[in-house]
């Protein structure tokens, strides 16, 4: 695939939920430049930053929004961007797109998940944007999911085999080891995308970490065997099947990693 056609591909939606890739903003979508606007980060750095920041951020002194909104901020705090979407996706217009896949920007791409799920597929698909260097999904409970690339992450393959291949065998891993310990597998849908974050971020291919809110954390202590029955093997799978990494994480890339 040439670069061109690449990049055309990876401007693709910011969400938690699949949708198609538009890259034009909707009627129902607005891009506004957030002329001097700047976050002062309380630990100096973006990363790890709790969700009633990054949920204050995205209000900007307002009611918390109903539907997705994604901030573009720069190292510095600068905001350089604010979109607004829909209730379940928000689309990058065309002159973010094209900045961010042509400048060395190391912006951060942050934005809220009604759903409360962790990064989806399309979210990390923007890690191979020159110009971003994370990306950051907030869920309503608190809950952050924070994720840049690493060593193995190769845009090419990412999307459109590796990422689909490998959710399906976490889910179907999922659904077995929720089979065995008898558990209600809708209980454990939710954390799919988590799961799936996490086998990545051992595999080198994604740093990933995680801010977790009371309720995540609970949830992530009860079902920790279980969820370490499924991604351990897929660690391993994974580590077989990728080609070894040919250079070190891309320089400004080191955003977060999990702890």
């Amino acid at each position: 695939m040439s670069t061109c056609v690449r990049r055309v591909c990876l401007a693709a939606c910011l969400a938690g939920l699949p949708f198609s890739a538009v890259l034009l903003a909707g009627p129902q979508q607005s891009a506004s430049a957030a002329s001097e606007r700047r976050l002062v980060f309380p630990k100096g750095r973006a990363s790890g930053l709790n969700g009633s920041y990054w949920q204050a951020a995205l209000a900007n002194g307002g009611p918390a929004p109903r539907h997705e909104r994604l901030l573009v901020v720069m190292p510095d705090g600068l905001v350089l961007g604010v979109v607004d979407g829909e209730r379940d996706r928000v689309m990058l217009p065309i002159d973010l797109t094209r900045e961010l896949s042509e400048r060395e920007l190391q912006a951060l791409l942050v934005h809220n998940h009604p759903s409360c799920v962790s990064l989806s597929r399309s979210d990390l698909m923007h890690l191979a944007k020159i110009g971003v260097a994370g990306v950051v999904a907030v869920g309503s409970d608190g809950t952050v999911f924070e994720a840049s690339a690493a060593p193995r992450y190769d845009p090419d393959l990412f999307a459109e085999r590796l990422y689909p291949q490998l959710k399906n065998r976490v889910q179907e891993r999922l659904a077995t080891e929720a089979s065995r310990d008898r558990v209600d597998l809708a209980m454990l849908d939710p954390h799919l995308a988590h799961l799936v974050a996490v086998v990545l971020h051992r595999a080198r291919v994604i740093d990933y970490r995680v801010t977790p809110s009371v309720t995540a954390g609970l949830a992530h202590t009860r079902f920790r065997d279980l969820f370490e029955r499924v991604i351990g093997p897929e660690v391993r799978r994974l580590e077989l099947e990728l080609p070894a990494p040919t250079s070190p994480a891309p320089p400004g890339k080191p955003f977060g990693r999990r702890q």
